[in-house]
């Protein structure tokens, strides 16, 4: 017996995105305040105090990537993936055009397939122009 799962689901690549949120310049700006805030508090003689807000500074920091990897925003950003409901109207076009193609070529193939057109209006000028009810047969055209 094989001892690997039975169906293999497709996983995202969690380090790309985690690589882009350690990178995000709001994040690093985080790290970086706390770190400056250290060096300091720690230069003002006060190392323990220092120690703490470097600390808190480096959880929020992991918060913010945290919050980053489970942010369906921040993923589609990065693996550049379009928005829901923002397909242009080309795309829905072309989606709905292939989709009739396809129906009509499964309940039609193999028959011959007539389309009724309606045929081209004549070009009539004014003068010779007669109103639809007068073109029947037993009405005369004078009154």
């Amino acid at each position: 017996m094989s001892s690997g799962p039975l169906i293999e689901r497709p996983r995202a690549d969690v380090r790309k995105v985690a690589v882009a949120s350690a990178a995000s310049p709001i994040n690093l700006g985080v790290l970086g305040t706390s770190t400056l805030a250290t060096l300091g508090l720690v230069l003002a003689g006060h190392p323990l105090v220092g120690v703490a807000v470097l600390g808190i500074g480096v959880l929020a920091y992991g918060a913010l990537i945290g919050l980053d990897l489970f942010n369906p925003k921040f993923i589609r950003k990065v693996y550049e993936l379009p928005e829901p409901g923002a397909e242009s109207d080309a795309d829905r076009l072309a989606c709905a055009t292939g989709f009739a193609l396809r129906t009509l070529r499964s309940r039609f193939s193999g028959r011959t397939l007539t389309i009724p057109f309606a045929p081209p209006r004549p070009t009539a000028s004014r003068s010779t122009y007669q109103p639809p009810s007068s073109r029947r047969p037993g009405l005369s055209s004078t009154t």
